[in-house]
């Protein structure tokens, strides 16, 4: 009999949600038992990305926030993605908002102007740049970033670059990759 490999959803049932149920924590009282089922399951999709560290800590957080007179009823569901997304970030091909930032306007915008990589940054760490100074702001960390990777490109070619600067020109390049390969992605194909 072959055994077959746990997947990433099994390893938060097994690590996160199965020891919190055998420890007690129940529905709240508020919720019905297929809104509760449901619930689980979007928490082992949504928190699927967790490595195991991560899911161990979101176990004693909610734990520790856990609601109820008796204090053994499940934290909200939006608590603990909020957590999780605090502990680690999703990978941003799995992150709605990233994605959606990347492919709105303000993402063309952002490619035609070559600020991809700093709005893909910002949207990753703070959200939306919600005014014209936040965009000028970003187009400027661009034009010097774009100078910095032009110099540091010119060390390379002669041998002479620094580990730091190759270390961040391959972050800024990695960065660079993984923006442009969300604008571009199939989004149909990415669901399927």
């Amino acid at each position: 009999m072959t055994e077959q490999a746990e997947t990433k959803r099994d390893r938060v049932r097994r690590i996160l949600i199965t020891p919190l149920l055998r420890a007690g924590m129940r529905k709240q009282t508020r919720q019905k038992a297929d809104e509760y089922a449901d619930m689980l399951v979007r928490l082992a999709d949504k928190l699927a990305y967790l490595d195991e560290q991560h899911l161990r800590g979101l176990a004693a957080f909610a734990t520790r926030w856990a609601k109820g007179k008796a204090r053994n009823e499940w934290p909200d569901e939006v608590t603990l993605v909020s957590r999780a997304y605090e502990l680690q970030s999703p990978p941003p091909r799995k992150c709605d908002y990233v994605v959606s930032v990347m492919r709105s306007k303000a993402g063309e915008l952002a490619r035609s102007h070559g600020y991809h990589v700093e709005l893909f940054t910002a949207a990753r760490s703070f959200g939306p740049p919600f005014s014209k100074l936040d965009l000028s702001r970003i187009a400027n960390e661009a034009r010097r970033n774009r100078a910095e990777l032009d110099r540091v490109r010119g060390l390379a070619d002669r041998g002479a670059v620094p580990v730091e600067r190759q270390q961040w020109m391959d972050w800024y390049l990695r960065h660079e990759a993984e923006a442009l390969a969300i604008m571009d992605m199939d989004l149909e194909e990415d669901a399927a």
